[in-house]
């Protein structure tokens, strides 16, 4: 999944000649967090509401905004967007595309989208992950190898040790295989399990 299939495309902006006063009160008016600060059509910067906080209400935008915001294109996966938020330690992340800037989407939004594409158990993410990257790997020519792992006849652990030791075996089966993959380079999943009565 990319970001921009759920990033936001109304965004408001501000000119960073005006008030962090003024500021405050456009993002109390459209219940935002955020202003992007445009001067010319051009995207200067990001205001935030950490930043109207830590700010005097009569300096102007310029002096408070974060300059040269964290941006990233539409066909990045929003998985890639979070490890990016993570690095740089911020909320939200610009959608732009040659310059033009099409949508933010909010560390929120990806958490609660990755939410629903993850094995609350593991913690690994789904089939539709793997599915995502392969159908990218293949519309790119890139080459990958795919190796699937069967766990036969774990049902046989459930019924003779019961469900809570056979989550614990699912668990360390994962940790050990997530210590083996590089994340830069490797994609680890799980897939839905059925009959394991």
């Amino acid at each position: 999944m990319k970001v921009s299939e759920i990033m936001t495309l109304s965004v408001y902006s501000i000119s960073s000649d005006r008030s962090v006063a003024y500021a405050s009160e456009r993002m109390n008016e459209y219940e935002i967090g955020s202003l992007i600060v445009v001067d010319h059509g051009t995207v200067k910067g990001i205001i935030t509401s950490r930043d109207i906080r830590s700010s005097h209400p009569n300096r102007i935008v310029a002096d408070a905004m974060t300059p040269n915001p964290i941006c990233t294109s539409p066909d990045c996966f929003i998985w890639d967007a979070l490890k990016i938020m993570d690095r740089e330690k911020i909320e939200r992340i610009l959608i732009m595309e040659e310059e033009k800037l099409l949508g933010l989407v909010t560390r929120e939004i990806i958490k609660m989208k990755l939410s629903e594409l993850m094995d609350t158990l593991t913690g690994l993410y789904r089939a539709p992950y793997i599915q995502c990257i392969g159908e990218e790997f293949l519309r790119t020519r890139q080459p990958f190898h795919l190796l699937f792992i069967d766990l036969n006849d774990f049902g046989k652990i459930n019924k003779l040790y019961g469900h809570p030791f056979g989550d614990d075996v699912i668990c360390e089966f994962t940790r050990r295989g997530a210590s083996v993959v590089t994340e830069d380079r490797d994609f680890f999943a799980d897939t839905p399990v059925t009959n394991l009565s």
